[in-house]
C-alpha cells in the first residue's frame, strides 16, 4: 500500500507513536506474510465500494486503509493514550472485531482483529 502524504515524516511519526508501527530507515515497513498466518482468519483484503457508501465517512478519500491488530481492545486503549478516538466500533461481526479511528490527514483506518473463518 503506498499512499501520498502531505506531511510523510509526521505522518510516520503519527503511526509509529499511535498504531506502534516501525518504520525502516527508507520511509516504510513490510507487514510480513507470517504474522497474519500466525492468526486464523487473517488475510489481505481487497473489495471495491460503491461510489456513494457512506462506510468511509467521515473521510472524503475514496479509500480505506484497513489493517490487521493482535488485540483490538488494547489497541484502542493506545490510541485513546494519544487522543485518537474511534468514529465507530464494531465487536463480534461475522469476521472479527472492528474499529474505526481517522488518522492526521483524515484517511480512515479500519483496524481489525479477525477471528477464524468458518
Amino acid at each position: 500500500m503506498f499512499f501520498k502524504s502531505d506531511d510523510p515524516d509526521g505522518t510516520r511519526e503519527w503511526y509509529g507513536r499511535v498504531l506502534g508501527i516501525a518504520f525502516e530507515e527508507w520511509g516504510g515497513t513490510v507487514f510480513l506474510p507470517e504474522t497474519a498466518a500466525a492468526h486464523p482468519g487473517a488475510g489481505t483484503v481487497f473489495s471495491p465500494f460503491k461510489a456513494e457508501t457512506e462506510y468511509f465517512a467521515p473521510s472524503q478519500e475514496r479509500f480505506m486503509i484497513n489493517l490487521m491488530v493482535d488485540d483490538l481492545r488494547a489497541m484502542l486503549a493506545r490510541c485513546a493514550e494519544h487522543g485518537v478516538e474511534p468514529v465507530l466500533e464494531m465487536f463480534g461481526e461475522a469476521n472479527g472485531d472492528f474499529a474505526h479511528i481517522m488518522d492526521p490527514e483524515g484517511r480512515k483506518l479500519e483496524l481489525w482483529q479477525p477471528k477464524p473463518m468458518q
